[in-house]
């Protein structure tokens, strides 16, 4: 299991206290996909922070550039996924006041998702919620390999994994069952 999450240079900040308060529930060492270099340099010198350069060429990544950010996010995400590697991604927003590992352990999965009451409006309309890019688990089964494919494009097409997450799981008709 990896526990993935990303960060660039304005977000710095957000990120040692995220780190600071969320650290203690991983149990495992953190993968960071930094996306440029001052969140790599940051990062490198953090313990059991495995720091990887997710920036082509060592090129500036683009403050304001939000969908190269989720695309790219994704990216990263599916490598591991490829590689059979199951992740488990977290924002630097999602703060961890707990261990999750006791629930996820329990559930009999390829993909849990946290809920929103976020983007996109339709599938909000339609479900009265979202699922949510802020927090997940993908194990790295074959349908979720074949899945990842189908989110990365569709997010480079729109660019917000959230919406193309939402957008292909509601074209599909799909049933849910929710835990709490």
């Amino acid at each position: 299991m990896k526990v993935v999450t990303s960060v660039n240079r304005p977000y710095l900040r957000l990120f040692n206290v995220w780190l600071a308060n969320s650290c203690r529930h991983f149990g495992i060492p953190l993968t960071v996909f930094c996306f440029d270099e001052p969140a790599f340099s940051h990062c490198t010198d953090i313990p059991d922070v495995e720091a990887v350069a997710s920036y082509a060429d060592r090129e500036a990544f683009s403050e304001v550039d939000r969908a190269s950010f989720w695309v790219r996010r994704l990216m990263a995400i599916r490598r591991l996924i490829d590689a059979g590697n199951p992740v488990v991604h977290t924002d630097i927003d999602a703060f961890w006041l707990q261990s999750p590992w006791p629930i996820l352990d329990q559930i009999d999965a390829d993909f849990v998702f946290t809920m929103d009451m976020g983007i996109p409006e339709k599938v909000r309309e339609d479900w009265g919620f979202t699922l949510c890019c802020g927090f997940y688990l993908a194990r790295p089964s074959n349908s979720v390999k074949t899945f990842f494919a189908g989110w990365f494009k569709r997010t480079e097409s729109l660019g917000d994994d959230q919406i193309a997450l939402n957008d292909l799981i509601h074209a599909r008709n799909i049933e849910w069952q929710t835990q709490v």
